[in-house]
């Protein structure tokens, strides 16, 4: 397999988080903790792994930081990974972005690995999975920390009781680590893996943990941590609340990626925070959430284009409303900026509902005072227009450079509507969105596909109409609709018997009654672990009061095939060679449209994670 290069220069790295931390503001503290972790992290690039010398490892560590960081939505901010030649056990993730682990980390996964599997072909075959299985649970503590701002807590009371010469600012309380192993779970099952694997590490951490002295690679490891068999006692007596608590999390990122039952999710948001009331993530999807709900109470007309989101979206049921702006007889043309103004766009008046505005802006402040995801800064900039768009328009100019050679587009479409919106630039607003979207792959963990690729046809089509271009207006609508199908749901592949369309009774008759139905007012997820596959029902437009499918989705493990006998696991070639070549992106999926069916496929290193018929 050829190595990708996950490595970013370490100038480059302070330079993108000195711009989320701008100088001589300190965000409670927290500068001063960032300026800790660079200094930390400038030390351990000088032994860092080249990258050729790590071989398949490079993909491995890729694609579980970005299930951990990008699939769960924890963080959609630049991310660095970086990999030292050492060969004590290491693994820490930095509260400014960087991830770092040691070679000493990756060797003990191999040699367990291979003890393990020399008696079994079908496992030294799976080798790759098998080391990332293993790994993963060391990356997810680490990650749930990073959840639950466990480093500047951390950072803060160590400062205070004074930080002694080589000893750790970011040490752990007994109690971050147990509630960092609870948050584990949560994480582990919204990025598709078993969550045991916390407790199987930690069963395997036992072991080696009472024979500690013949095991010097660890020796650092344990240090200062509870006892392996003490986490796992504490976990054991506190964790029968956790898939309550993770099914909250699912919807709520269910929610984001639909654009429906967003109150839902709201109420879903603040009964969480409750429980973790200091975790960044939850900041950052309740920023989304309000951000969304609030442009659900202005009209479109008003709006003009779409805004961008730094989530995974899958759909979005305003894009009908969107589409239907070019009915408008006389659709508006905003005005040249002249002069400086604060509040050009609204011209001192907050469409919508004022309450929810407030509630979004001051989300995303919380964010910035916190962790500061230069992920939300796009979406940030959009709603900050409406009260401030002179500070919007440098937050989208900042975001969308930091942006270029990613395969994300939301800073940068934002950006282009918000030059066009304020009147600033209208050329430039439209030559920005005929360059998206690019196909680069950046240096560092790949951002993804938060964007929805459609939507730049949109929105570049809504721009040309008022300024009179109505020939390539109408070619980008044109466009635009080859790609959106009727959203009323149409599927021919057969899934063991089931189709997209097919109704809950036939589903419940084919597939039996599924192992947990996760509810809101609008649609039902059906999951069926037998069969490593879920299901979303929702209402029939045709039959009023009828739950019929929406959506088939399975992943690794599952024997189920659009065709072909392809399932997960198997390369994009293989895939293509039967759907051909994706039309469109959106939502960190590739989307095929064959014969009236729209089939969705998540790639991670060419190979395929999960397939997804339907909307």
């Amino acid at each position: 397999m050829k190595a990708r290069r996950i490595f970013l220069a370490s100038t480059l790295l302070i330079l993108m988080f000195s711009a989320a931390y701008p100088a001589g503001i300190d965000h409670g503290g927290r500068l001063a903790m960032n300026e800790k972790a660079r200094a930390e992290i400038a030390i351990l690039t000088l032994s860092e792994a080249a990258p050729g010398t790590l071989g398949e490892w490079n993909d491995i560590i890729s694609d579980s930081l970005f299930l951990l960081f990008r699939h769960t939505e924890l963080f959609r901010g630049g991310m660095r990974v970086l990999v030292v030649e050492n060969t004590a056990v290491f693994a820490r993730m930095y509260p400014e972005g960087t991830f770092a682990l040691s070679t000493g980390l990756l060797d003990y996964i191999d040699e367990s690995l291979f003890e393990s599997a020399a008696d079994s072909t079908r496992r030294l075959r799976n080798f790759d999975s098998e080391r990332e299985a293993v790994l993963f649970p060391f990356l997810v503590i680490e990650a749930a920390h990073f959840a639950l701002d466990h480093q500047f807590t951390a950072y803060e009371r160590n400062s205070t009781t004074g930080i002694s010469a080589g000893s750790d600012p970011f040490r752990y309380s007994a109690a971050e680590v147990f509630q960092a192993d609870r948050f584990s779970h949560i994480l582990l099952s919204l990025a598709e893996f078993d969550p045991l694997l916390c407790d199987q590490l930690l069963s395997s951490l036992d072991a080696i943990y009472a024979s500690s002295p013949a095991n010097p690679a660890f020796a650092a490891y344990f240090q200062g941590l509870p006892s392996p068999s003490v986490r796992l006692a504490t976990l054991a007596n506190s964790s029968k609340n956790l898939p309550k608590i993770t099914a909250e999390f699912s919807a709520v990122l269910s929610s984001l990626r639909s654009g429906l039952a967003l109150t839902e999710a709201s109420d879903s948001l603040a009964a969480l925070a409750e429980t973790y009331p200091a975790s960044p993530w939850l900041d950052r999807l309740e920023a989304i959430v309000l951000h969304r709900l609030w442009l659900a109470t202005v009209p479109e007309r008003i709006q003009r284009l779409k805004t961008f989101f730094p989530v995974a979206a899958e759909c979005d049921p305003s894009t009908t409303a969107f589409h239907d702006l070019f009915n408008d007889v006389r659709p508006e043309f905003p005005a040249s900026r002249t002069g400086s103004k604060k509040n050009f766009l609204s011209g001192g008046t907050i469409p919508g509902d004022v309450n929810l505005y407030e509630a979004a802006r001051v989300a995303y402040q919380k964010d910035a005072d916190t962790q500061s995801d230069s992920g939300l800064a796009p979406s940030r900039a959009m709603l900050l227009a409406w009260t401030d768009d002179e500070a919007a328009l440098q937050m989208a100019e900042n975001a969308a450079t930091a942006e270029t050679g990613s395969r994300d587009v939301t800073a940068r479409a934002n950006y282009a509507s918000l030059l066009y919106l304020t009147g600033t630039d209208y050329a430039r607003a439209q030559y920005l969105l005929d360059a998206l979207p690019g196909r680069q792959r950046q240096l560092g963990i790949d951002r993804g596909i938060p964007g929805d690729e459609r939507d730049i046809l949109l929105n570049s089509a809504l721009m040309l109409r008022p300024l009179g271009d109505l020939s390539r207006s109408l070619e980008k609508k044109k466009a635009f609709d080859r790609l959106y199908l009727p959203s009323a749901p149409v599927g021919t592949i057969s899934f063991r018997q089931i189709t997209v369309a097919d109704t809950a009774d036939t589903l419940a008759s084919k597939w039996g009654r599924p192992t947990e139905i996760i509810y809101n007012y609008v649609t039902e997820n059906w999951n069926y672990p037998s069969l490593s596959a879920s299901v979303l029902l929702g209402s029939d437009p045709a039959v009023p009061g009828r739950q019929i499918i929406h959506r088939i989705r399975f992943g690794t493990g599952s024997p189920l095939t659009p065709g072909n006998d392809i399932r997960a696991g198997d390369s994009r070639n293989d895939f293509e060679s039967v759907f051909g070549k994706s039309v469109y992106r959106a939502g960190d999926f590739e989307v095929y449209l064959k014969d009236g069916n729209r089939i969705s496929v998540f790639y991670l290193s060419d190979k395929i994670r999960s397939v997804t018929a339907g909307l």
